[in-house]
């Protein structure tokens, strides 16, 4: 969590980690990545 913040990103992501099973995958969606400031544009 520690590490996000630094880096400017949002630590609501890890909810998404959280919640999903150890089984399963979640795939953040474009709008995710940009809200979350995983990513700061998406290209083609």
């Amino acid at each position: 969590m520690r590490y996000l913040i630094e880096m400017g990103v949002d630590p609501g992501l890890m909810i998404h980690s959280l919640n999903t099973p150890p089984d399963d995958i979640y795939v953040l969606v474009e709008e995710q990545l940009l809200e979350t400031k995983l990513a700061t544009e998406i290209t083609e």
